[in-house]
């Protein structure tokens, strides 16, 4: 080889090989005597700045052949090489490029007669006779030091690859068929990380390929002795793919995706997918998603080891809920954690998960190099590949109907460890003595955020601007922000364009060295007990049942009705009520807790414990628990508000909502203060001191101003205080400090009145309904009014009542109770109380005639956003005798319906929350069976 007498390999080793950023930089210059950019006839349309980047793709071509000969074949792997390059320098350059021609233009610096004319001179310019690039480097300095820094690290990882397959060609050919003398073509499978290295796939000439992995794959041996020593126990055949393991590096045989060929198969790959999952979680496994497993036949085979055997360390203790399922099968991230409800777009990247159908956003920009850029913005649904799932006949097989098959294959693998738990921790303490692991701090989402945001110009001026952008950043994670060491080494890969990578070393016998809340693999195995395995048994259970509520009998009303339900209301309230408590999980200390399928911000369903407040939380599951009265339930909603109370006043202290924070203990107090144990006057009354003195010393930050979260909840449950306690004076001194701060804070826009709460996208979301729009606002506005005795607050309520009326003709609406007419009618309801007003009482008029015409058609069942939200709205008229005889039939026949057809198989059983899940059905049919248990729709208003 050129100038290696010794074998590439050494040359590297002692550095004198490899290429550096200041000779690149020197070479270049001289590169560029000789070269014109005009000579470049690359012609793509979609791909601006072509003879600048090709310049630059030019010279990283030479240096290559100038430096390898890849056994002859250099020119047929540049090839693959360049493209990738392309792509990382295109994506580096051209933010900046567009900035710069634009400066130039504004500069009428530029000659053309059009832009088009324009942009040839600039390209055609840039590197020779006006020699644009010297100017354009000094002012962003860092851009050409991270080009360079790119093109450094693709030769010397190319220097490097050519001297590894040299030296390791023997080991690979027994492992495969892969000729290395004949090596063609190299295509990158993944994120770059420490000066460039990355998995690539290597094929010959001959078509046959290998995987070389730049990690060291000891930890490989682990899974692969467990998946063995199962193989014979449980007569199971799960493929076992080759692997050449050397120093910080390896190679692995390809895997193709190979189809079943039976349905018999397709059964056998769930159940083998199962008991994988199970070594999974046995040796702490993770980020094994979607394209880190291959279905192969019957076989699920795992492509990627980095994170097995790693021990977990999670940055709260053992006893908070969250480890829970921070340790458990979750952490493998081979099952489906959350999932869009519909099936138009479906992100789900588990390895046990969906054909993932991505909504693609495409924007082609139409005169960018001009003052006036047109957007072009195309959208389409793509398909991925799936090479994780199986399929027969050219058809996918998702998991729906393999869900027993994937619960036996693990509850097989799982007790099978359990009943032979020596001679297993016998077997991987023999397979292998020490490894590394992957240790992943953040979504690696994260990371390519901020590389996509440090090739915009103004984070290329200045290095320390750069770094102390980066650390602002990156410190936000509360968890790493006392991590100096962490973030600096994040920083450093990222000004080097790498993905950043951290890896721990562990051998055998270190478990004696761990924290109290840390658990590597000796520490696993000795957890692993039958109570854990059913804990695990019923989170997959969960995560596995992303079912749709059949929502088809709801809204198919039949013209008669029948004032006789078929099932009596007790045995729905039966069959919800185990279903709620089948979410129940009960520590080896006695704390209780509730794990469910719960609707994130995204309105994605996701599994994860229910929050602690009342809206989806265990103080609305310890409310329903109340209401049925059942003195078996009496320990568990004891445990439930000592838990909740404990978590929300030492971490949530200012967090101010129903969901979550303060709010929710004040009002479950408010509902239940005869009957609770943990929750007394006191605990209430300090909270509304707390947040009067930080109103007072202005510490009080709302980002939310609604009801839901924000300042208008609090003055319902401060008034609603005080009307039950009128000793504390106090009070009336707190709600209006809240009144006030909600005034202070309105902003204004066209018109319109609102309060933007800080995960608001947009002004609709502001305006629109009660729970998070003007409506809320108003309610508690008015009960200021109303307890105060004051007028100050009237011309913010006729901009309110303004501000609804513009948005009511200019927006779309939904008869929903926490956007729509249902939460708009409560509102109204309330204020009525106090003021009698026509304008008022039309509104009502009109929200319940809104409600009433579409009674029968629905999409959801639950109080937020569906029929139990309407019929509770329905129920306060009724009760108040503001319901027709016609409009009585209508509400019965819908409720009639809704009983007569109820299935509890309808519906997912996982959806438990109150306001959102299988909750708002067992509360109504309290609210049925008892009428003086008031509407929790009103927050205690």
């Amino acid at each position: 080889m050129k100038n290696n007498s010794h074998g590439i390999l050494n040359t590297i080793d002692n550095g004198s090989s490899l290429v550096t950023k200041e000779d690149l930089e020197k070479n270049f210059g001289i590169f560029l005597e000789g070269f014109s950019c005009n000579d470049i006839i690359k012609n793509d349309e979609n791909y601006n700045f072509q003879k600048i980047i090709q310049t630059y793709v030019v010279f990283s071509k030479n240096m290559i052949k100038n430096k390898i000969d890849f056994f002859g074949n250099v020119e047929r792997i540049s090839e693959s090489i360049m493209f990738d390059l392309e792509r990382r320098l295109y994506q580096v350059l051209r933010p900046s490029l567009i900035v710069y021609i634009n400066k130039l233009r504004v500069e009428n610096v530029l000659v053309g007669m059009d832009s088009g004319e324009e942009y040839k001179y600039f390209t055609k310019n840039f590197f020779h006779f006006k020699r644009f690039y010297i100017n354009f480097f000094k002012i962003l300095p860092l851009l050409n030091e991270k080009i360079f820094k790119i093109i450094e690290n693709e030769i010397n990882y190319m220097i490097w690859l050519q001297g590894t397959l040299e030296k390791d060609q023997k080991e690979i050919h027994k492992m495969s068929t892969f000729n290395v003398m004949h090596v063609e073509k190299v295509t990158n499978l993944g994120d770059y990380h420490n000066n460039g290295k990355r998995t690539i796939l290597l094929e010959d000439k001959f078509n046959n390929k290998v995987i070389l992995k730049p990690v060291d794959l000891k930890n490989s041996i682990l899974y692969h002795s467990l998946i063995n020593q199962l193989n014979k126990d449980l007569n199971t055949n799960i493929f076992i793919p080759q692997v050449v393991n050397k120093r910080n590096y390896g190679y692995m045989e390809y895997i193709n995706h190979e189809s079943c060929e039976s349905t018999e198969q397709i059964k056998d790959y769930y159940y083998n997918l199962g008991v994988v999952l199970s070594v999974m979680y046995l040796i702490n496994g993770s980020d094994i998603h979607n394209e880190n497993i291959i279905a192969k036949q019957s076989s699920p085979v795992i492509i990627d080891f980095e994170t097995l055997g790693s021990t977990l360390n999670p940055s709260i203790t053992e006893e908070t809920s969250s480890f829970i399922l921070s340790n458990s099968v979750l952490n493998s991230r081979m099952l489906p954690i959350k999932f869009s409800g519909g099936r138009e777009v479906i992100r789900d990247y588990s390895a046990i998960g969906r054909v993932m159908k991505n909504l693609v956003k495409t924007i082609k920009i139409k005169n960018e190099f001009t003052s006036n850029p047109i957007e072009i913005k195309e959208e389409t649904i793509v398909e991925d590949t799936v090479q994780n799932l199986p399929f027969f006949n050219g058809d996918i097989y998702e998991y729906d109907n393999y869900i027993k098959d994937i619960i036996k294959g693990f509850e097989d693998a799982y007790n099978t460890v359990l009943k032979n738990k020596k001679e297993y921790v016998y077997i991987l303490k023999n397979s292998v003595s020490k490894w590394n692991y992957r240790k992943v701090y953040r979504n690696t989402k994260v990371y390519s955020l901020l590389l996509d945001r440090l090739n915009v110009p103004d984070l290329l001026e200045n290095k320390s601007k750069t770094i102390k952008y980066l650390k602002n950043i990156l410190e936000k994670n509360i968890y790493l922000a006392t991590r100096k060491d962490i973030i600096q080494k994040e920083i450093e890969a990222l000004l080097s364009y790498d993905v950043p990578y951290f890896f721990n070393k562990y051998e055998w016998g270190s478990y004696e060295s761990l924290s109290s809340n840390e658990i590597d693999l000796e520490m696993k195995f000795k957890k692993i007990s039958y109570a854990d395995f059913l804990l695990q048994r019923k989170i997959i259970e969960i995560s596995l049942s992303n079912q749709n509520d059949n929502l088809y009998k709801l809204n198919t009303v039949k013209e008669t009705i029948n004032f006789q339900t078929n099932l009596p209301t007790n045995k729905i309230r039966e069959a919800i009520t185990e279903k709620i408590l089948d979410g129940c999980y009960i520590s080896k200390d006695g704390d209780v807790d509730f794990i469910g399928l719960k609707t994130n911000w995204q309105g994605e369903l996701e599994i994860n414990h229910l929050n602690n407040g009342i809206y989806d939380g265990v103080l609305g599951i310890s409310t329903l628990l109340r209401n049925n009265a059942d003195p078996n339930h009496i320990e568990i909603i004891n445990k439930l508000e000592q838990k909740a109370l404990q978590e929300i006043l030492n971490r949530n202290k200012n967090n101010y909502g129903f969901v979550n924070g303060v709010n929710a203990i004040i009002s479950y107090y408010l509902t239940n203060f005869l009957d609770t144990t943990y929750i007394d006057e006191k605990v209430v009354l300090q909270i509304f001191m707390d947040i009067n003195s930080d109103i007072e010393k202005g510490r009080y930050n709302d980002k939310h101003f609604d009801i839901l979260g924000g300042s208008a909840g609090l003055v319902l449950t401060a008034v609603k205080f005080y009307q039950v306690n009128p000793k504390y004076k106090i009070l009336l001194k707190v709600a209006e400090n809240l009144g006030d701060y909600i005034v202070n804070n309105m902003q204004t826009h066209n018109e319109f009145v609102y309060w933007k709460a800080h995960d608001t996208l947009n002004l609709e979301d502001s305006l629109k309904g009660f729970v998070h729009g003007l409506s809320g606002q108003l309610l508690a506005l008015y009960k200021l009014k109303d307890i105060l005795k004051t007028n100050k607050y009237d011309r913010v309520i006729h901009g309110i009542h303004k501000s609804e009326k513009m948005s009511m003709s200019e927006y779309e609406y939904t008869d929903s109770w926490c956007k729509g007419f249902s939460g708009m009618g409560i509102s109204r309801i309330k204020i009525l109380e106090s003021y009698q007003n026509e304008d008022i009482q039309s509104d009502l008029i009109f929200f319940k005639n809104q409600i009433l015409s579409t009674l029968h058609v629905n999409s959801d069942y639950c109080l937020c956003h569906g029929l139990m939200g309407k019929l509770d709205f329905l129920l306060e008229l009724e009760n108040r005798g503001m319901l027709e005889r016609n409009e009585k039939q209508i509400v019965m026949k819908v409720t009639n319906n809704f009983l007569n057809n109820f299935d509890i198989e309808d519906f997912n059983p996982h959806k438990i929350a109150l306001f959102t899940g299988l909750g708002s059905i067992l509360y109504f049919l309290q609210r049925l069976e008892n009428n003086k248990l008031n509407s929790i729709l009103y927050f205690n208003a």
